[in-house]
C-alpha cells in the first residue's frame, strides 16, 4: 500500500518529525532511481505533490514510475550559469550622516563604528 506525499508528512509529523536518517531513507531511493534514469538519457516527470508517494518503508517514489526524454536546453542552462555582470548596483546618492573631514577636490569617508570614511571626487 503506498501514501500519498501529504499523508506522509502529516505521519511524520504527528510522530515529532524526521530524524536525519529518516529523510535520507525516504528521499535516497527516489534520487537512485532519478540517477538511474539520468544514466538512460531520461529525466524525471515533473516531482510535483501529487506525483509523489511513500511506500511502506517510508521511501519515496513516484506514481509514475518512467523517466522522459529530456529537452536539451543548454542555452538556457548557460543563461542561468553566467556569473553575475555586477554585484554592486548604485541606486542613489547620498551623504555620510556622520561629519568627515574634507580636503580640496576629494572628501574621504569610512564608517568604523562612529568613524566615518569614503572617497567621493568634486
Amino acid at each position: 500500500m503506498s501514501t500519498r506525499l501529504a499523508e506522509f508528512i502529516r505521519r511524520a509529523s504527528d510522530a515529532g518529525g524526521l530524524q536525519t536518517d529518516d529523510v535520507l531513507a525516504a528521499f535516497l531511493p527516489l534520487a537512485r532511481r532519478v540517477a538511474d534514469w539520468h544514466e538512460q538519457g531520461l529525466v524525471a516527470p515533473p516531482l510535483r505533490a501529487a506525483a509523489l508517494w511513500a511506500d511502506d518503508n517510508n521511501a519515496l517514489g513516484l506514481r509514475d514510475g518512467a523517466g522522459i526524454a529530456g529537452a536539451d536546453r543548454r542555452d538556457v542552462i548557460a543563461a542561468l550559469q553566467r556569473p553575475p555582470v555586477s554585484g554592486l548596483q548604485v541606486v542613489g546618492r547620498g551623504r555620510p550622516r556622520t561629519p568627515c573631514r574634507r580636503t580640496r577636490s576629494t572628501s574621504s569617508a569610512t564608517v568604523s563604528g562612529s568613524k566615518c570614511s569614503a572617497t567621493m571626487t568634486h
